[in-house]
């Protein structure tokens, strides 16, 4: 701050804001950043010595103990790890080697050189390393981002604040995001030394305050420093459990709950009308008359083509839904074609189909593909994006459907606030929004939900919906 110039007078710039609104809160970024890098140097130069020093120190085995007791036993080590930037602050700062004694100075790697080399250590470098000294990693949840300046961050655990100022990382930090990181408090500000290579997603916020009640419950203070670390190897144990979740294969299930696996069977009928004759109660959401629009018949009135569903009445998850759609049945000519997206709908539908062709149809074949097989022909083994294709939109376009998506969707958002959710530890989010935890995670399901939502092409958002409900319980 200008040493002649108090906060709150007028800015010498001429501006006619105040001081601490205009150049004051220049020269203060100005002056964070160059704290910044300062400390950025002293880490760098630290970190070689440190690596030096584990060389010459550190038994052989320590590294891969380390790495062992970080990833709780979930990775081999790796040099090329993409976590190796979280682990290895947490190796000099917080690792312990089995079989060192641990007194009143933990015998960590950092306290070992310190208490060997503190006579040559600047003042700066014993800052840092003291500063380091029994900071556990926590899970920080991101309340404000400043995208090349830094982030304000909120302890999920203690409630503990921090304004971090960080360059790079905070480049790639949306609000609510949350991080797995260690927070350092230095003399003008507060930095990260150590922090997971990918931001969690805030549907994951709610099972981390769950964590936070039951800690409550078995007697803990949240609030106290001890507790952080007593909780850590839990911190540790969670961070990897998300880890495979974020970067698993996606287990997608059909709207019964079966897992998603695309069959296409196919059959030789002997004709076209008699196996539509004796398909056509398999599809319960249609009349007989409303599935012949689409036929397309021969010179002689007879069946040349004609698709139809295969569908049940009602959901057996989705109380709402009127029907439910099982599959498709194609008939062309003296080839009948049926696609289902699980296996039990593919035993089911052939059972069906042999028993009311009763001998009239011969099973030639059925292609599989698998979930994973249809993330591989995606090309980057990633899970379908929310997107639809051109097919989907021209469908949406129709006057009828637009009219049945929208009332399902009325009466699935009517009822979703009256569901028990498994994010909501088996509560309703009517229940949840009585209490200040509760809200707390409905806060951030609907921030989930808003971030994918923006995902969405324009004619698929639920983002009134979304408004909507937030609305009722109060959260709008």
């Amino acid at each position: 701050m200008n040493g002649t110039t108090g906060r709150n007078r007028p800015c010498p710039c001429g501006s006619g804001k105040k001081y601490k609104n205009c150049c004051g809160m220049k020269n203060a970024g100005d002056s964070r950043e160059a704290a910044r890098q300062k400390w950025r140097r002293i880490d760098e130069e630290l970190n070689k010595k440190l690596l030096l020093f584990s060389q010459k120190e550190s038994r052989q085995n320590d590294v891969i103990e380390a790495w062992e007791k970080f990833t709780v036993g979930k990775h081999l080590f790796d040099p090329e790890s993409p976590h190796l930037q979280a682990f290895f602050p947490w190796y000099f700062h917080e690792y312990t080697p089995s079989g060192r004694g641990s007194g009143e100075i933990p015998a960590t790697l950092a306290m070992r050189y310190w208490t060997r080399w503190q006579e040559r250590a600047g003042e700066d470098e014993k800052d840092y390393i003291l500063a380091n000294r029994n900071v556990p990693y926590a899970f920080w949840e991101a309340v404000e981002c400043d995208p090349g300046r830094g982030f304000s961050l909120k302890n999920v655990l203690s409630g503990e604040t921090a304004d971090v100022t960080e360059s790079l990382g905070s480049r790639n930090v949306q609000q609510g995001d949350i991080l797995f990181c260690r927070v350092i408090r230095l003399k003008e500000i507060a930095v990260l030394n150590g922090c997971g290579s990918f931001a969690i997603p805030p549907r994951y916020l709610p099972m981390m305050i769950r964590f936070r009640s039951e800690l409550r419950k078995s007697g803990g203070d949240e609030k106290d420093p001890r507790t952080a670390r007593t909780v850590e190897p839990a911190v540790l144990q969670a961070y990897w459990e998300i880890m495979e979740t974020l970067f698993s294969t996606p287990v997608l299930n059909n709207t019964d709950g079966e897992p998603i696996e695309m069959h296409e069977m196919e059959f030789r009928i002997d004709s076209a009308d008699e196996a539509f004759e004796r398909l056509k109660p398999l599809c319960a959401s249609e009349s007989a008359e409303e599935l012949l629009r689409s036929v397309e018949r021969d010179t002689d009135g007879g069946i040349r083509t004609i698709e139809f569903n295969w569908t049940k009445k009602g959901n057996s998850m989705q109380k709402s839904w009127e029907s439910t759609l099982l599959g498709t049945l194609r008939i062309n000519g003296n080839t009948l074609t049926v696609s289902v997206n699980s296996r039990k709908r593919a035993d089911k539908i052939r059972r069906e189909i042999e028993s009311r062709l009763r001998g009239r149809a011969r099973y030639l074949g059925d292609h599989v593909r698998s979930m994973e097989a249809l993330l591989a022909e995606r090309g980057r083994g990633e899970p379908p994006g929310p997107k639809a294709d051109p097919e989907q939109k021209e469908l949406f376009e129709h006057p009828e459907v637009r009219e049945m998506m929208r009332s399902q969707l009325d009466e699935h958002w009517k009822n979703w606030i009256h569901m028990n959710l498994d994010g909501l530890g088996g509560l309703t989010p009517v229940q949840a929004a009585e209490t200040e935890e509760g809200r707390e995670m409905l806060e951030a399901m609907f921030r989930q939900m808003e971030r994918d939502d923006a995902r969405q092409d324009p004619w698929m958002s639920q983002k009134a919906y979304i408004e909507r409900a937030k609305k009722k319980l109060g959260l709008a």
